[in-house]
């Protein structure tokens, strides 16, 4: 059956005449609309109850409804509720994506103020980390790191942090598939002990694993769509009570993070 799209002209007056004289409203849109209008404000909701909702009649309701699941607008549920689909779904997630990265910006270059050293956020991107976001430190030189540097997951204490988030088989898989490079004297390549941690702490640490010179303190980042950890990265000597203020205003700033939510991905 073919669609009649029905049109319904008026003429404007006075300060509409701006707009021009005849505006064109396409019915047909308009009530469509109105049905993904209501699932966005009730959420999913059957056939009957959308043309209830509406004042739709109920075959204008279905027909309407078998356009905006093919269009992807909504989706057919089991047991015959339709919901949002997958274009307001993906729109929904870059809009997400693109707060979560404006936040962890401004994350990082908050943390390098609270404690003058280089903050960084890394994610799981395969078998590696891949360090998204780095500001470096002001006041102290910077560790060679760059944003884009890809980092071995078990030889940084943000590695370690990131592990601690994945599946466990997940985790079985990317510390014992293939022997772990040493890269220092220090390196642990150990699987057992690199999960070990302080009983009760939040926080992973490193010293001169990767290279020598650097340490880090790292803390996971729950709702990123990879696993994820923010990590503050200092020359290894810094004096013990210097080094906990930075642990310190580490767990706050991601204890304030309030704003990352959703599923990670494993």
């Amino acid at each position: 059956m073919r669609e009649v799209i029905s049109k319904t002209e008026t003429t404007t007056t006075g300060d509409d005449e701006l707009a021009g004289r005849n505006l064109t409203l396409i019915q047909s849109l308009q009530r469509g609309l109105r049905l993904v209008e209501a699932v966005a404000a009730r959420g999913p909701m059957t056939a009957r109850a959308l043309s209830k909702a509406t004042g739709l009649g109920l075959p204008t309701t279905y027909h309407l409804l078998r356009t905006l699941v093919h269009e992807g607008y909504l989706g057919r549920l089991p047991g015959g509720r339709y919901a949002l689909g997958p274009q307001f779904r993906s729109t929904a997630e870059l809009e997400r994506q693109a707060r979560i990265v404006r936040v962890l910006r401004e994350t990082t270059s908050r943390l390098r103020d609270l404690t003058n050293a280089t903050a960084l956020v890394a994610e799981l991107d395969g078998r590696d980390l891949l360090l998204t976001h780095l500001s470096p430190s002001r006041k102290w030189a910077t560790p060679d790191l760059w944003a884009g540097m890809r980092l071995p997951v078990h030889a940084t204490a943000v590695g370690r942090a990131v592990l601690g988030r994945v599946d466990p088989a997940r985790r079985d898989e990317l510390l014992t598939a293939q022997p772990l490079a040493r890269y220092t004297a220090r390196t642990i390549t150990d699987p057992l002990l690199l999960m070990r941690r302080p009983v009760g702490s939040p926080t992973t640490h490193s010293q001169d694993q990767y290279r020598y010179g650097i340490s880090c303190v790292a803390m996971p980042l729950p709702g990123l769509r990879r696993p994820g950890a923010l990590a503050v990265c200092f020359h290894t000597g810094l004096a013990p009570r210097r080094q906990a203020r930075l642990e310190e205003a580490l767990v706050e700033t991601v204890e304030d993070l309030t704003c990352l939510s959703g599923p990670e991905a494993v």
